[in-house]
C-alpha cells in the first residue's frame, strides 16, 4: 500500500508540473515518518513516508485535498516569527448556525458596500453588528489555538485582521460598484501584502455546487474546494502563494482571518481593503 501511495503522490506532482526533487525535507537528513491512517475513498490505509515535507497531497476522484504534516517544515522567503510552514484543512470547524449568521450579515451588507469585480469585504471590528461580531470572535479564537497546535507555535498567534467576504458571479442591482480595482483571482502572497501576517485562515460559510460554482482556494500545486464550516489554514509566506478561482454562479461567502506572531498586537497592521 505504501508503495502504491508513493507512486500516486509522485504522479500527482508530475501532473501538476512539480518535479519530485522540489519536495523539501523537514531536516537536512531524511527522516522516517509514520503517519496515522488517512481516508482514501471508502477505506483507510496506513502510510509510511521516507521524508517529511510541508504538505502531503492526496488525490481523490473529485479534488485534491490538502493535509498538513504534524511538524514544522522549511519555509520559502520570509519565515514566520513563531512557527513552521504548511497547510491544513479542518472540516466542520464552524457550526451551521455560525455560518448562517455570518453569511446573512455579509449578504445584508452587500447592498451598500462597494463591489470590486463582484466582491465585497466587510471589516469585522468593534463596530461590527451583533451577533456576527461575537460569532467571528469565537471562531477567530478557536482558529488561533488550532494554528498554534498545528504549526508548533509556542503561543497562540494574535488576530491581526478579520473580514467577511462575498464573492459573486454578479453584483446586486443598484449596488455601488468599482470598475477598477484588485482582481480577487490574481495570484498573491499574504505576507508580501502585509508583513505582519504570519498565518492565514479561511472559514467557508456555504457549499460549492449547491450555492455557487467556482471559488476554489487555489495554490500553485493543489487546491481546496469550499464546504460549509470548513477551515483552511496556511502559513502566509511565498510557500502559500494562492488565489480564488472566479465564481461563475451564485455567491461564495467566507470569513477571512490573518494572524501575527508579533508580541504587541497593536503593531499588527490593520489594512485597508478595496
Amino acid at each position: 500500500v505504501a508503495a502504491d501511495l508513493s507512486r500516486l503522490a509522485e504522479r500527482v506532482l508530475v501532473e501538476k508540473g512539480l518535479a519530485p526533487e522540489r519536495a523539501v525535507p523537514v531536516e537536512a537528513e531524511a527522516v522516517a515518518v509514520e503517519a496515522e491512517a488517512v481516508a482514501v475513498g471508502a477505506g483507510a490505509v496506513a502510510v509510511e513516508a521516507e521524508e517529511a515535507t510541508a504538505v502531503v497531497v492526496v488525490e481523490t476522484e473529485k479534488e485534491a485535498v490538502v493535509e498538513a504534516t504534524a511538524r514544522p517544515a522549511p519555509c520559502r522567503g520570509v519565515t514566520p516569527k513563531c512557527g513552521g510552514c504548511g497547510r491544513v484543512v479542518s472540516p466542520k470547524f464552524a457550526t451551521d448556525a455560525e455560518c448562517a449568521t455570518l453569511a446573512a450579515t455579509s449578504r445584508a451588507a452587500s447592498s451598500f458596500l462597494y463591489h470590486v469585480h463582484n466582491k465585497t469585504t466587510m471589516v469585522i471590528d468593534a463596530k461590527a453588528p451583533e451577533p456576527a461580531l461575537a460569532v467571528a470572535r469565537a471562531i477567530g479564537q478557536r482558529a488561533s489555538v488550532f494554528i498554534k497546535e498545528t504549526f508548533g507555535l509556542g503561543a497562540a498567534p494574535k488576530l491581526a485582521a478579520t473580514l467577511l467576504t462575498r464573492t459573486a458571479a454578479t453584483s446586486p442591482p443598484g449596488a455601488p460598484g468599482v470598475v477598477d480595482g484588485k482582481r480577487y483571482w490574481n495570484w498573491h502572497v499574504d505576507k508580501v501584502n502585509r508583513d505582519a501576517y504570519d498565518y492565514s485562515a479561511l472559514v467557508y460559510l456555504g457549499d460549492q455546487g449547491a450555492e455557487f460554482d467556482g471559488g476554489n482556494l487555489e495554490f500553485v500545486d493543489d487546491f481546496v474546494r469550499p464546504r460549509r464550516g470548513l477551515l483552511a489554514a496556511f502559513s502566509s509566506g511565498e510557500e502559500s502563494e494562492h488565489r480564488v478561482s472566479r465564481v461563475t454562479r451564485g455567491a461564495r461567502y467566507a470569513l477571512a482571518l490573518w494572524y501575527s506572531c508579533d508580541d504587541d498586537p497593536e503593531t499588527a497592521v490593520r489594512a485597508r481593503f478595496g
